[in-house]
């Protein structure tokens, strides 16, 4: 939902597999900015994609790079994700970084080895597990956008149990209702 409310402004970079090395992430970084490089060399698709950053500022474009599941980066990834903070002219950032991940992620940047980076964060946000009413809206929605938020007869008390198992957490709660979905036969 929101990759589709993205101004036409706005050059972006989605990263969802962080399940690499940092010299590939940042060649996943490039790809993603449709860079499709030659080159190798980490210093090479660095001072490449360097480039491009500025083209886009001259062109009035804001660059914004995405990383999903950044909860799995480990810390030389975001060391290479702080570097990329890094670049700039002399008064503007040339890429705005988003990290989005679970909640491990928060853990992880609160590592001394990362203060660096927890320096550069302008903007956190936590979404807290949802409430019970909260669970059962959600779910619910989600099943009217699939089509039929009424296609189940939820037994007594389902709602409370599926809530309990997921914690109120989203992606467990589509996780448990996908099983739940399946062993009733849907």
């Amino acid at each position: 939902s929101l990759l589709e409310k993205i101004p036409s402004s706005v050059t972006l970079a989605k990263v969802f597999n962080t399940q690499v090395s940092a010299a590939q992430l940042i060649r996943l970084i490039s790809d993603d900015f449709g860079l499709c490089s030659p080159y190798t060399d980490k210093a090479d698709l660095l001072r490449e994609l360097n480039q491009f950053l500025i083209e886009q500022y001259a062109a009035k474009r804001r660059s914004v790079l995405i990383i999903d599941e950044a909860q799995n980066l480990d810390l030389e990834q975001l060391e290479e994700v702080r570097l990329l903070s890094n670049l700039e002219t002399g008064s503007h950032k040339l890429l705005q970084i988003v990290l989005v991940g679970q909640p491990e992620l928060r853990d992880k940047l609160r590592s001394p080895a990362l203060m660096q980076l927890r320096q550069r964060i302008l903007v956190h946000c936590h979404l807290p597990p949802l409430s019970e009413p909260d669970t059962e809206r959600y779910i619910l929605y989600r099943l009217e956008q699939a089509g039929n938020a009424q296609a189940l007869a939820w037994g007594e008390g389902t709602m409370e149990r599926i809530h309990v198992a997921s914690r109120g957490i989203p992606r467990l709660l589509n996780i448990i209702v996908a099983i739940y979905l399946i062993v009733i036969g849907l």
